[in-house]
Formats: structure tokens, sequence, C-alpha cells
């Protein structure tokens, strides 16, 4: 095999797993969304098609629901009080065609205690048809749930892991897509952000993180992180802690590959927007940049 079909395979995975990363962003809103009350219905409709279709397989609201208002009227049918928590133990995703359509597949375990106290799990499949056509997020167009078995399980809740995920992997969808423009960063970046990086720079501003941010394009022609030992402490404050480790995988500027290794400790504010915001970043590395041949 040449080094240049060799590169060429290198960004073909890049890409692949890139798409996953962006999908994850969006299926872990997804399912923070049924996790806490009350529900942020315009962030959940962002998620969504307008001609969504929705097949669930599980329990007595299980059906067919076609368009947001109908989707929202299945959900709202929901017992309020009812705990809802979802755990993902596996996660793929695969291209269908060339029309910028792609199928996300998820094992997970779910959790329900009913308003009563009562608990019950299951072992869940779900298949998400995903429209990457768009230059925003991806939007789901067919989401179909489906039991494979039921599962003996205590509920432990999902929600700070969900929503600390979601903001995860839209940063990393962010600093992976190569592009300079540091817009999407005011959503993301609360006021007083900093970044302790692990070059021993501080950044003490969103602004220099936004100066930061639009120089990182220049340095790699392609990138691509792993999440890994992703941990997430809800504190009495109303923050959000997370701790992770991330395995770099790019290709230099002289089309070599790169290979590294950070750990992450990240202090979030969770409101009520699409994502919680980044508040604080120490970031050390914990293996060196290394050159492949």
């Amino acid at each position: 095999m040449t080094a240049n079909s060799e590169l060429a395979q290198l960004r073909a995975r890049i890409d692949l797993q890139n798409a996953a990363n962006t999908a994850r962003a969006q299926l872990h809103r997804w399912f923070a969304f049924y996790e806490r009350d009350p529900k942020n219905w315009d962030n959940q409709f962002d998620l969504l098609s307008n001609d969504i279709e929705i097949i669930r397989g599980v329990g007595p609201e299980g059906g067919i629901e076609t368009g947001k208002d109908n989707y929202r009227t299945s959900v709202e049918a929901f017992p309020v009080g009812e705990g809802h928590a979802h755990h993902i133990k596996r996660f793929q995703i695969l291209p269908i065609g060339t029309t910028g359509q792609w199928l996300a597949s998820t094992d997970l375990h779910y959790n329900n205690r009913s308003v009563d106290g009562d608990e019950r799990a299951g072992a869940l499949h779900y298949a998400m048809q995903l429209d990457y056509s768009t230059p925003a997020l991806p939007t789901m167009r067919r989401v179909i749930v489906e039991l494979d078995h039921l599962i003996d399980e205590s509920f432990q809740d999902a929600y700070p892991l969900n929503r600390a995920a979601s903001l995860v992997y839209y940063w990393l969808t962010l600093i992976e897509s190569r592009d300079p423009d540091p817009t999407p960063l005011t959503e993301i970046l609360a006021k007083d952000a900093s970044f302790h990086l692990s070059d021993g720079r501080t950044l003490n501003s969103a602004d220099a993180i936004a100066d930061w941010f639009t120089g990182l394009p220049s340095l790699v022609q392609a990138s691509h992180h792993d999440v890994h030992s992703l941990t997430v402490h809800p504190q009495e404050t109303g923050h959000l802690t997370l701790s992770m480790d991330l395995d770099w995988l790019g290709i230099d500027t002289d089309g070599r590959p790169v290979t590294a290794r950070t750990h992450h400790d990240w202090t979030l504010i969770d409101g009520n927007g699409r994502f919680p915001q980044l508040q604080q970043a120490t970031i050390t590395q914990t293996q060196p940049i290394t050159t492949t041949h």
C-alpha cells in the first residue's frame, strides 16, 4: 500500500469518527431532554426535521408519531414526575448512500421510576436516521426504538452525564471542523470562561479563547478525538464538573499521522440552553505528540 493510499484511508477514518462525535452531541441532547423537568421544547425541536417520524415499540406509549406536534403530544402524555435515565452502552454510525444521510445505531440501558417509586429497566435499541445535508448540526429524520429485553437494574440518574456529554461532543465537533470562525463559541462559553492549556498558557477570557480557537486549523490538516473515562459530578451550586481523557489522532501540516493524549478537567454551568456552558477547563498532556510514519 502506498503512502498516499494510507493517508487517504486515515482521512476517511477521521471523517467517519468525526461524524460520530457530531451525532453523539445530538444523541446526548435527545436523552437529557427526557431526564429533567420542565422540558425545553425549543431545544428538543431543534434536533428534529419537520417531517420527523418516531416509531416506538416500548410500553403503552408505543406506536408511530409523525411531525413535531404529534411527538410533543405523545411525550406530554407521560406521567408527570416519572423518572427516566438512558445509559449508552454501544454506539455506531454509518453513511446511507451519498445524500448526507447517516444511520446512528445505539444500544442502551433504560431505567424508569414511576411516580409511585416502582422501578423497571430494559435494554433498548435505537436506530436514528440523521440528516447531515445542512451546515448546522444534523437533524433527526426517523427514530426507531425497540425493546430487546428486560434487565434487573436499579434506577441511576443519567442526566448529568448526558447533559455534559452533549457539550463535550459539540466542542469536539467545533474543534474537528477546522472552521476558524469562533462565533459558535458564544453559545457555549461562560462570560468568565478560562482555559489552562497543557503548554502552560492561561486564557482568562472568552475573547482570548476565541483567538486561540481561530488559530487551531492552521496546525493540522485533519484531527479527531476519542473520549475515554468520562465522569461527571453534579455540584450543589448547580454546576457540573467532569474529567476525561482524549486520545488525539491527526494529520500534521506535512501530511504525517500524529497522536497524543490529554487529560481534561472542566467546570460547566448548566443553564437552559442547547448545551451547558464551559466555565473553566484545565488540560494536561499525558502522552506527548508522536509522529508515526
